[in-house]
């Protein structure tokens, strides 16, 4: 069996807002080709952590190595070019289209792809009749699938997605998930639990500031029981 390169490395982290610990002491280590999910509640760190890989948010304390080359605030910024990512709800200019989106996105991470795969990737996502419509309008279904072809078009070898399956109905959801395990390095965040268990190779608990990796043998009950024992004062499921 081939070994399975680290592409992103994470190494002592922390992340600090008005002085106090968000993330503390983070280490994780993550291989191409693999799907990890970050199950937590609302402001246990998921998106900081992502913001931080990608640079929109300053760390206080340690590295990030992405494909052999640290990254951390900033540092190797071409780099960026091989990261895809979709952040809390996907926002456009008001005068883009959809084709504007995605040329837009191209041209930023100097990237090219074949028409071919460019083609099938609309088509997959149902964008193909819609280039031409005004992005900004789009309903929240709708913008949620530009959000995730707009991370995925660059074919990064990272693809950081926080809650991708938002407002997406359950065959978006199917098609979506076909997309996003096509071989490169998935981080991705969702309250639809049973979906992430289903997607994920590998679940990793946020919560007090600490990131720890769930074993399989805490969800002989199911996630759902899991995150209810672990958070049942503060969700509201």
């Amino acid at each position: 069996m081939k070994k399975q390169n680290s592409i992103l490395e994470i190494k002592g982290l922390l992340k600090q807002i008005d002085n106090e610990d968000t993330l503390h002491n983070v280490n994780l280590n993550f291989k191409s080709g693999r799907v990890y999910g970050l199950l937590g509640p609302n402001g246990a760190g998921k998106t900081t952590l992502m913001k931080c890989v990608l640079s929109l948010s300053r760390v206080n304390g340690g590295k990030i190595v992405f494909d052999g080359e640290e990254i951390t605030n900033g540092q190797n910024f071409m780099k960026r070019g091989s990261i895809g990512s979709l952040i809390e709800t996907p926002q456009f200019p008001s005068s883009y289209t959809v084709q504007n989106v995605i040329d837009e996105q191209l041209e930023m991470m100097n990237i090219r792809v074949g028409q071919t795969m460019l083609a099938d990737l609309l088509s997959q996502m149902q964008l193909t009749t819609k280039l031409n419509d005004n992005a900004a309008n789009l309903s929240l279904g709708w913008r949620q699938k530009l959000g995730i072809t707009r991370a995925m078009c660059t074919l990064p070898k990272l693809l950081l997605l926080d809650e991708p399956f938002n407002g997406l109905d359950l065959s978006a959801v199917e098609q979506a998930k076909k997309l996003i395990v096509r071989g490169t390095c998935v981080v991705l965040t969702s309250h639809i639990l049973e979906e992430l268990q289903n997607i994920a190779d590998h679940l990793y608990l946020v919560d007090a500031q600490v990131i720890k990796e769930i074993k399989d043998s805490e969800l002989q009950d199911g996630i759902r029981d899991y995150y209810l024992k672990k958070f049942e004062k503060e969700s509201g499921i």
